[in-house]
């Protein structure tokens, strides 16, 4: 396609509108994540100067699970013993995503709405970078694992959090390293945000310095590292992106016109977001 691609984790944002604008409702319809993943469209098209978008959606993890049973387990455990209120607030924020992904993108006319049974959006995202090359990509999501996909100025990550880009200039220099290492560094330090164990006593500053040569070879934490390869091993199946068996996906182009874009919006009675689509 030749054209910069706006690639958003829904889930990602979706999750950040559920608790800024996720009280609102119409009719009494939850509305507020609905809302604020329509509203972050307008903006993220308005700010990088694109309407092509390829909107990516969490399939779950059992390909993950399968090679560790305990990935995320405790997220897992903790929703499970939710009060009422909050495990119906979760369904109705997962009824949202759903009808994002199932009816209303599609109705506008959004073309690339992508999800995968047993995958995370996060290796959709992945597939897409790796196998369009000649476009370039913003990628939208708060998730530190899509670091390890910068490359140049080709994909760039924009952190809708921090509401800043991030580069592989600014990313080399922070951690020290390339980013194609970091699934490395998350492998070797492990990633709490998923419940991955890594090698204990070793963070991801310690993870860098071994991966480019500058970890003192006589110390502890060199010989910890290397005496636990086959974690080391199994942990980069669970944090490389994308996961194997993961895709093909195919980018089309969008067919969104500001009509379908006004109904859609006026039919949930978000007047705000009328006429905002160019």
């Amino acid at each position: 396609m030749n054209e910069l691609v706006i690639a958003v984790d829904v889930s990602n944002l979706a999750h950040r509108a559920f608790h800024t604008t996720g009280e609102l409702s119409y009719e009494g319809d939850g509305t507020g994540v609905l809302y604020g993943v329509l509203r972050d469209i307008i903006q993220l098209g308005d700010r990088f100067g694109s309407n092509t978008f390829a909107f990516c959606f969490d399939g779950g993890c059992d390909f993950r699970r399968r090679i560790y049973s305990k990935y995320k387990e405790m997220r897992q455990q903790r929703r499970r013993e939710a009060d009422e209120f909050e495990q119906e607030a979760r369904r109705d924020l997962r009824r949202q995503i759903y009808r994002l992904r199932t009816r209303y993108l599609p109705q506008v006319g959004f073309q690339n709405i992508f999800w995968q049974e047993g995958y995370e959006a996060d290796d959709v995202i992945a597939w897409l970078v790796g196998h369009y090359t000649t476009d370039e990509f913003v990628v939208v999501s708060g998730d530190h694992d899509l670091l390890q996909l910068l490359s140049g100025d080709r994909v760039i990550i924009w952190s809708p959090v921090a509401k800043q880009v991030v580069n592989e200039k600014t990313f080399t220099d922070t951690h020290g390293v390339d980013p194609s290492m970091w699934s490395l560094v998350k492998a070797i330090a492990g990633c709490n945000s998923d419940e991955v164990p890594g090698v204990k006593g070793i963070g991801e500053k310690t993870a860098a310095k071994y991966i480019s040569g500058t970890l003192n070879t006589e110390s502890k934490k060199y010989r910890d590292i290397v005496g636990n390869h086959e974690l080391i091993a199994r942990n980069l199946k669970l944090v490389e992106l994308p996961a194997e068996g993961c895709g093909p996906f195919e980018l089309k182009r969008d067919q969104v016109t500001e009509k379908d874009w006004n109904k859609l919006v006026m039919s949930m009675c978000m007047k705000s977001l009328v006429g905002r689509w160019d």
